[in-house]
């Protein structure tokens, strides 16, 4: 019988995602100053008093706390029409205008 933890396991400690001592104190000072930097960079930028440079500046240090980043998101299309006969002529047409058409933009095949 071996002791220990097996590969992978955990035993004891901190959780995963537990903040430590050092963290609470710095989130608690900060929220006991009653304005933290995100607030006072959303303030700067709803002020209409302030420059318009000033205030896009601060949008823009202040988006990635609000928003996400977007990821890159790969397209999968499949064509249900293989013959240039089920298609519209509107279809047809955007195709030939590189408009994308139903499928993409991909042209159809002339079957027999």
């Amino acid at each position: 019988m071996r002791g220990g933890s097996e590969p992978g396991e955990r035993r004891g400690g901190r959780q995963k995602g537990t903040k430590n001592k050092a963290t609470l104190q710095r989130e608690q000072k900060l929220a006991e100053s009653g304005l933290l930097p995100l607030d006072f960079l959303l303030r700067v930028m709803r002020n209409p008093r302030r420059p318009l440079h000033e205030r896009l500046d601060a949008a823009a240090k202040a988006a990635p706390y609000v928003h996400p980043r977007l990821k890159a998101v790969e397209a999968k299309i499949t064509v249900e029409k293989a013959c240039a006969s089920d298609w519209t002529d509107a279809e047809l047409f955007a195709i030939i205008n590189n408009a994308g058409g139903a499928n993409g933009g991909a042209a159809p095949t002339a079957c027999d």
